[in-house]
C-alpha cells in the first residue's frame, strides 16, 4: 500500500521516483521538481538524504495512504500552481 508523509501527502513511490529522476535520468533536481510538481527544496533535501544513504529511514514510520487520498493530494498540488 502507498505510504505518505503526513505533512506533504507525497506517496513513497512519488518520493522515490523524484529522487531517481533527479539522480539517474540525467535530469537535474530543478527540472525533476518541476516535472513532478514537487517543491524544489523538498526534492533537494531528499536527494541529499539519498546521497548520504539516509533515504531508506525517511518515512518508515508513516501511516498508509489510500489511493484516493493520494490522488486528492496530487490534484490539490496541481491547482496551487
Amino acid at each position: 500500500m502507498n505510504e505518505s508523509n503526513s505533512q506533504s501527502g507525497y506517496t513513497r513511490e512519488l518520493r522515490e521516483e523524484a529522487v531517481k529522476l533527479a539522480l539517474t535520468e540525467g535530469v537535474g533536481v530543478s527540472e525533476a521538481a518541476c516535472r513532478l510538481s514537487v517543491p524544489l527544496r523538498t526534492l533537494a533535501n531528499r536527494v541529499r538524504s539519498a546521497k548520504a544513504g539516509k533515504l531508506q529511514k525517511v518515512g518508515k514510520d508513516q501511516k498508509p495512504l489510500t489511493e484516493l487520498k493520494a490522488e486528492l493530494g496530487r490534484v490539490q498540488r496541481e491547482r496551487r500552481k
